[in-house]
């Protein structure tokens, strides 16, 4: 077992409590956390120590062999990392697992686990537009609070049939719960200092989200070496209840004098459920010594059903009258087919691989409530390649590319008009095309074992055509409209570098430059504006240990 006690000033406390048990292959653990200091999760090495695993946490195998493991982190995130407010947090779990048959082939692996997480935030922001013919500054102040309870169950069985099959069976299901309210109070001043609007806002939320998710793999090795086929098949569901109470009074300006005041008061009442079904096969065939062919299809259906209804009030004071402009039913249908097809060369000291895959999507817009139907057809390409290359066992240089189409949402293309916040509206853009994004990620690496000398580069390129991107359009007021559209010239470029060596002293130093560079774009009143930020810096480390003692 392992016990956490902390507390400070203003209190302050984190306190965490995780307890193992072990017979055999059997393996049963509980943990619990309290914490207010931010933390919200179990961090990596006590995650794996409790057996449940990570959400989010994926790993494979490269095409030359080697490992990787990479960690999103789930939607509760370890650390309130890029949220408002420093939560308050109660989190628990509890996980059973266990190996039987002969030689422990079947197992079984679950879990169950709650978390609650309240967070209140005060924030202000400062900011500054600038239109052709004039500028303004807005000043805007928001206390907030939000809370989420969610109920997580996790399963896991894996069966060897024989010795060329295997089946493995997940599950995952989620109930969450959320509830938020925000004050809110904005207002934009021309330089002369002239207010232009000035906006009060108050909205309560409450939402019930459920989801389930279901993967069943099945995998056969042939006699011939290389040879294998697997069927995997996917299941999700997803159901989502949402209902919001908006009120604010906005207030615009003539000539330092309100010239007009709107008030909002209403229901926004928004509910949806998805439904999906996948099944990819996958099928590796050697064509000679140290060449392999994969082949694979895929088949998806997706169905979504959005609604979104807002109520005025009528004359009773209850929320019964439908705001028509701004209530809306759609369904939501998506069908795509994806073959593909890759080679695959593994030398002593390279290894290539190239091939593609083509997706054939079908959408079908249904807009209920005006009974009318929209069909969407793409064609989606990912091209890939790789190639490494082996100087020796321990230094390589490597080059891969993959290209992705990605088709607009839903929310992107429905037209309906979203007024949760007066000042900023929203409105879909059924026109929007697809996006396609090349990307480019190069390195050089090496390790010198006896010397204790290493070096560490990558290069990553993601430039993207037909990019989503913002339209904005403001009036005189300060009234923004925007939707999403397409648009050309979107970058994103990194690069790191580390080069360590170890001292006669032991210790070890390290040191390398690293660099960023993206290029932006957005549209404001039909203004295109191009925004370029680059950076640069030197790492440098320095580092000492001795085993059992310290670091």
């Amino acid at each position: 077992g392992k016990v956490e006690l902390g507390g400070g000033l203003s209190d302050k406390y984190n306190n965490a409590v995780m307890l193992n048990s072990f017979k055999n292959k059997r393996k049963l653990a509980g943990y619990g956390i309290m914490s207010n200091v931010g933390m919200t999760n179990l961090d990596w090495q006590d995650a794996q120590n409790y057996g449940g695993g990570l959400d989010g946490m994926t790993s494979g195998v490269d095409d030359d062999g080697g490992m990787w493991i990479s960690y999103s982190g789930d939607d509760d995130n370890n650390y309130w990392g890029g949220r408002n407010g420093i939560p308050q947090n109660w989190n628990g779990g509890l996980h059973y697992s266990d190996k039987f048959g002969k030689d422990d082939k079947q197992s079984f692996n679950s879990g169950y686990k709650y978390t609650k997480v309240n967070a209140p935030a005060v924030s202000s922001s400062f900011s500054k537009t600038f239109l052709p013919d004039s500028s303004w500054n807005t000043n805007s102040f928001s206390n907030n609070f939000n809370s989420n309870i969610k109920h997580a169950v996790n399963l896991t069985m894996e069966f060897f049939l024989d010795s060329a099959n295997s089946i493995k069976w997940t599950t995952k299901a989620n109930k969450k719960d959320t509830r938020s309210t925000s004050d809110y109070y904005t207002e934009s001043i021309l330089e002369s200092g002239d207010t232009i609007n000035n906006s009060k806002r108050y909205s309560n939320n409450t939402g019930k989200n459920n989801s389930l998710n279901s993967t069943i793999l099945w995998r056969h090795k042939f006699k011939k070496i290389s040879r294998t086929l697997s069927v995997n098949t996917d299941l999700s569901w997803s159901d989502s209840k949402n209902n919001g109470l908006l009120y604010s009074l906005n207030k615009y300006y003539k000539d330092a004098m309100v010239n007009e005041i709107d008030t909002t008061d209403q229901l926004n009442v928004r509910n949806s459920d998805a439904k999906g079904i996948s099944t990819k096969i996958a099928y590796t065939e050697p064509l000679a010594k140290d060449f392999y062919l994969e082949l694979s299809h895929m088949i998806s259906y997706n169905g979504n059903s959005n609604d979104r209804i807002t109520y005025s009030k009528s004359n009773n004071g209850k929320y019964e009258d439908i705001i028509d402009t701004l209530s809306n039913s759609f369904i939501f249908n998506r069908l795509v087919n994806t073959p593909g097809l890759n080679f695959r060369v593994n030398k002593k000291k390279y290894n290539i691989s190239f091939g593609a895959a083509v997706g054939f999507s079908n959408f079908i817009q249904k807009n209920i409530t005006e009974s009318s139907k929209t069909t969407y057809n793409y064609t989606n390409f990912f091209p890939r390649a790789s190639y490494t290359y082996k100087f020796k066992p321990s230094e390589n240089i490597r080059i891969n590319y993959n290209g992705s189409s990605h088709a607009p949402s839903l929310e992107q293309l429905q037209p309906i008009r979203v007024n949760t916040d007066p000042l900023n509206i929203y409105v879909g853009n059924p026109g929007l095309k697809q996006s396609f994004q090349h990307s480019i990620n190069a390195g050089y690496n090496f390790y010198n074992v006896l010397k204790e000398r290493n070096l560490w580069t990558n290069l990553s390129l993601n430039l993207t055509q037909n990019a989503f991107v913002n339209a904005s359009a403001v009036d005189s007021v300060g009234k923004r409209t925007y939707q999403t559209v397409n648009a050309d010239g979107v970058y994103n470029l990194n690069f790191y570098s580390d080069y360590g060596f170890k001292l006669k002293n032991k210790i070890r130093l390290g040191f390398g430059p690293t660099g960023n560079a993206s290029r932006n774009i957005d549209f404001i009143n039909g203004v295109k504006n191009i925004t370029t930020t680059s950076s640069y810096g030197l790492r440098f480390n320095a580092s000492k240990n001795k085993e059992n003692k310290f670091d």
